[in-house]
């Protein structure tokens, strides 16, 4: 299957300038190549996604089994702190 591509100026300087020094032995190899670089980043990436959204379900879990306190409690869990605190000469 063929398929014709644009390349910007820049684009194309860069294509030639890789199969001038002898890097590649055509600009299909350039593409090639370059295709070849995208479909590992997209599966580094798609990985990356997979290992973020296992890290937060997880704490989503975690949060889900643990004790949440009220304002009212958590200040009431202090002034009962105080308190004792104070009666013992604190």
């Amino acid at each position: 299957m063929a398929i014709t591509i644009t390349l910007s100026p820049e684009q194309e300087q860069f294509v030639t300038s890789v199969i001038g020094d002898g890097q590649y032995a055509s600009a299909s190899d350039v593409v090639a190549e370059a295709l070849l670089a995208l479909e590992s980043q997209q599966a580094e990436r798609q990985e990356e996604e997979r290992e973020f959204r296992e890290f937060v379900e997880g704490r989503i879990e975690e949060a889900k089994n643990s004790k949440c306190y009220s304002d009212a409690e958590v200040a009431e869990h202090f002034r009962a702190k105080a308190a004792a605190w104070r009666a013992r000469g604190g």
